[in-house]
């Protein structure tokens, strides 16, 4: 492997990303052409593997995250995303807000008839005395907590 200085390294990714931006989208050959060139200069830096993602360098040689102390993904125990969501604020913000968006607004149920239907009316007073939509909410978010 040839070793690049800093000023050929910049002009490869420059020429790169030139041919990137001026690639017609009609021809896919010729952008596919240019990524590849500047995944070729890219990976010309420090080791660094472009294919195998920004965890893993020196052609695989050495895993960043592991040499950190972090362990890897599929080995974290549901009770470290319980504490994640407890403890830290922008875990319980990614956990609650898609479940708040969702239940924001209650579902409509309907039959032939409409809202005003039979089953209709007696399904809103089932879910107004099992209080059934924030129940589901909560299941909601308790579902989003962990690797499932």
């Amino acid at each position: 492997m040839m070793a690049l200085s800093s000023v050929q390294l910049g002009t490869a990714l420059r020429t790169a990303s030139m041919n990137i931006a001026m690639s017609k989208p009609e021809s896919q050959a010729n952008l596919i052409a240019a990524s590849n060139d500047w995944l070729s200069a890219a990976g010309w830096l420090g080791g660094y593997s472009v294919y195998a993602g920004p965890d893993v360098i020196f052609g695989g040689r050495r895993n960043v995250w592991l040499q950190l102390g972090y362990p890897r993904t599929c080995d974290i125990p549901f009770e470290t995303y319980l504490t994640y969501y407890m403890r830290q604020d922008i875990a319980k913000r990614i956990v609650d807000a898609p479940a708040q968006a969702t239940w924001r607004n209650p579902p409509t149920v309907q039959d032939e008839e409409g809202a005003d239907g039979e089953f209709a009316k007696a399904f809103a007073r089932l879910a107004r005395d099992l209080d059934l939509w924030s129940k589901l909410a909560m299941a909601d978010r308790r579902a989003r907590i962990g690797r499932y």
